[in-house]
């Protein structure tokens, strides 16, 4: 069974070269360029997962999120971000992100991935 995954990126090919290798192992992946793409794109079609490029976590990323979780309540959320930056990863606890990955790290993501995942299988 496919997994689905709404991958916030405005950084053009950064976002298609995340959404390739997301695709290369397995997952279904959209990609939104904008918190309001995100928000219009999850209310067509059920995701997974929502992985968001997070620069200032307590401002529209607080909001997006809380919106697409009205849509989706079981909707888990990674924030990619500077694992350098404490700020901004007390921030994302703050706003309800479920897990955060460093954002020029394909394999933080992926093991970011892998852990919401076995949550919900146990």
């Amino acid at each position: 069974m496919p997994r689905y995954i709404l991958l916030l990126h405005a950084q053009g090919s950064a976002g298609d070269n995340f959404g390739t290798r997301l695709r290369q192992l397995g997952f279904e992946i959209q990609v939104a360029r904008s918190a309001q793409e995100a928000i219009e794109i999850a209310q067509f079609q059920r995701f997974d997962i929502l992985i968001a490029d997070v620069d200032d976590p307590d401002h529209i990323e607080r909001s997006l999120l809380q919106r697409v979780r009205d849509q989706q309540s079981s909707l888990k959320a990674i924030a990619l971000c500077d694992f350098n930056r404490h700020e901004q990863k007390r921030g994302i606890r703050k706003t309800g992100f479920d897990k955060y990955a460093q954002r020029d790290s394909f394999a933080s993501v992926k093991a970011a991935i892998e852990q919401l995942f076995e949550r919900r299988a146990c």
